[in-house]
């Protein structure tokens, strides 16, 4: 009985390994309906355009560096790569540095969302202005250093309401 036992584990063990194996991955789809998305030169609607002044790129620090020019390049994979999308795709060839989002709420305070901190620390952490495509030619992977804050402090940080507010270096810039 106990050899039955053993073929029968190993007989269905075998044949859901097979099937796993020539299973293809399955990628929920991340738009629905029109794609909307915009870069910020295509962006006309002035309200809009403030908000994304007030809005900040979360970066880890080991994907700026320092140019000999003085400014900050953005490294890493592009967006295509980093999200295994066609080549073809919207948006494919821009950078994928920054990891996460944020805006600003207030003088040398910033609000983002709690899981984009799940793994980070603050000192590892750095918050950029004007990280934005600005013309059909622009890819921005370079930063002035006077817009790259710091994280000081992550002031709160609540999972089940999903934000964080962080102390930034300093205030962002005019």
């Amino acid at each position: 009985m106990e050899h039955m036992l053993g073929m029968v584990f190993w007989v269905l063990l075998g044949s859901l390994a097979g099937s796993v194996s020539f299973a293809a991955p399955s990628y929920p789809s991340a738009i629905y309906g029109d794609d909307g998305r915009r870069d910020l030169h295509e962006v006309t609607h002035r309200p809009s355009q403030l908000a994304a002044a007030a809005s900040v790129a979360l970066f880890q620090r080991e994907n700026l560096r320092r140019t000999k020019s003085g400014l900050l390049r953005v490294e890493g994979k592009t967006y295509g790569e980093e999200q295994g999308l066609c080549r073809g795709e919207r948006f494919f060839d821009q950078p994928a540095g920054a990891f996460c989002s944020g805006v600003v709420v207030g003088p040398e305070l910033v609000l983002t969302a709690a899981h984009c901190l799940s793994s980070a620390r603050c000192e590892d952490l750095r918050l950029a202005f004007g990280y934005a495509k600005l013309s059909e030619s622009h890819e921005p992977r370079e930063l002035l250093p006077e817009d790259v804050l710091e994280c000081r402090e992550i002031l709160r940080f609540k999972t089940k309401l999903d934000f964080a507010l962080i102390r930034t270096s300093g205030r962002a810039p005019e």
